[in-house]
């Protein structure tokens, strides 16, 4: 079977691909990952065979924009939300078309946010499945994501699409799931954080250790937050190990560990508590490993929403941006590291993530299934 994934070019959007498309190729069917120039290098890093397609875009500045036209205490459903994706999806589409029409794959998996893909794969009748990262956020935005992709469909001669109801790969243990009407197939969530070295991790001390980390979108588009350098500080009780993309921009304290580009896989295991932003991935990942965590939400949009299905299971605490002062972060991390149930939540969550269907077993009964469930 041919099959096409499909990422636009945000390397932690492309991640969550990455063991599908291993299952794919390791069961015998052609892959190819199709993404925009940037992300080239980082697909065939992953170990797939990469298309280019369309051309880059410039998400910081998109971004940027879409900040400065958003009103005081306007919803995170606002229609810019979409402006990078439909961006990318501009961008993508006509090449797609073009490689799908030459080489008719015979099903098309992508990235909640890749629209190219659903659009082309409805264009021509190819069997399509959207991949979730996460706790499905879309599905609330269906009806805008409608109206926002109308003009792209419309384009291509489709009287409209609607990717938040298609078929889905849902990693999610079913208390992290969406109530949906599209048909789920449940896939066990794999961390996959890109092709890296595994450092020499500092030895474990006496004190508990801490992960912080700020993930690898927010530095690309916001800058590492003001308060780093008095969050860092108040952690003094604890061995903290920050993870990063690039060198911190102050000084760290002496009980600070700086890594850059670490594999999550390799060092979470040895920590007890994670403090992010909330982005998917990073949650997603300390889900699967069965490590307790503090979510400091951003300014995007859907990280909220994230922190609120992961502490409803008993296995974080999250603090908003108002409140996340250096005291408050240091005084949740200590309740986390002191408060055996959130250990036992997060346990329970890796043991419900293990449970599902692998990235084998998922991809084996959609080869199976064929396009009747697809279309």
């Amino acid at each position: 079977m041919r099959v096409l994934l499909a990422s636009w070019g945000w390397p932690s959007h492309y991640f969550p691909l990455v063991p599908t498309g291993w299952a794919f190729r390791s069961a015998g069917h052609d892959v190819r990952v199709a993404t925009q120039p940037g992300l080239v290098d980082v697909v065939l890093n992953s170990g797939l065979p990469a298309v280019a397609v369309g051309r880059d875009i410039d998400v910081p500045d998109i971004v940027r924009k879409a900040r400065e036209r958003l009103a005081p205490g306007a919803r995170p459903a606002a229609p810019f939300f979409f402006d990078p994706y439909l961006a990318a999806a501009e961008s993508m589409v006509d090449d797609l078309l073009r490689r799908a029409e030459s080489e008719r794959p015979d099903l098309v998996v992508y990235e909640p946010t890749t629209y190219a893909a659903p659009l082309v794969a409805a264009r021509l009748g190819i069997p399509r499945v959207r991949q979730l990262w996460g706790p499905d956020f879309l599905w609330q935005l269906r009806d805008r994501e409608r109206a926002a992709l109308a003009p792209l469909a419309e384009r291509l001669g489709l009287d409209g699409i609607s990717p938040a109801t298609d078929d889905t790969l849902d990693p999610c243990p079913a208390g992290m799931r969406v109530a949906t009407e599209y048909r789920r197939h449940p896939v066990r969530y794999v961390p996959y954080n890109g092709n890296a070295a595994v450092p020499d991790l500092p030895p474990r001390g006496d004190r508990p250790r801490v992960c912080v980390t700020i993930g690898s979108t927010l530095p690309k588009i916001g800058g590492q937050p003001d308060s780093l350098g008095e969050t860092l500080a108040a952690l003094a009780d604890f061995d903290v190990v920050l993870a990063t993309s690039a060198p911190p921009s102050t000084a760290v304290p002496p009980h600070v560990t700086v890594m850059e580009s670490v594999p999550f896989t390799a060092l979470l295991p040895t920590c007890d508590v994670l403090v992010h932003q909330g982005g998917p991935g990073t949650m997603m990942t300390a889900l699967a490993l069965g490590v307790p965590q503090l979510v400091l939400p951003s300014f995007l949009p859907e990280q909220p929403f994230y922190a609120d299905k992961i502490v409803r299971q008993g296995a974080a605490l999250a603090l908003r941006p108002a409140s996340a002062t250096a005291t408050a972060v240091a005084d949740r991390v200590a309740r986390l590291v002191r408060d055996p149930a959130f250990r036992s939540a997060a346990a329970r969550l890796r043991a419900e993530n293990d449970a599902l269907p692998s990235p084998a077993d998922a991809v084996s009964a959609l080869a199976h299934n064929g396009s009747s469930h697809v279309l």
